[in-house]
């Protein structure tokens, strides 16, 4: 198993984001608080 960097956990995000995009509803601010309750939920 070869060590991620940070950059690279960005990019792989940024694919996801992406092609998840419709089912995720994208990222804006005003749904911050409620990603961050799931995040640590």
């Amino acid at each position: 198993m070869t060590d991620l960097s940070f950059k690279e956990m960005q990019e792989m995000q940024q694919e996801l984001q992406e092609t998840y995009k419709e089912k995720w509803g994208g990222l804006y601010p005003e749904k911050f608080h409620t990603m961050m309750l799931y995040l640590f939920a």
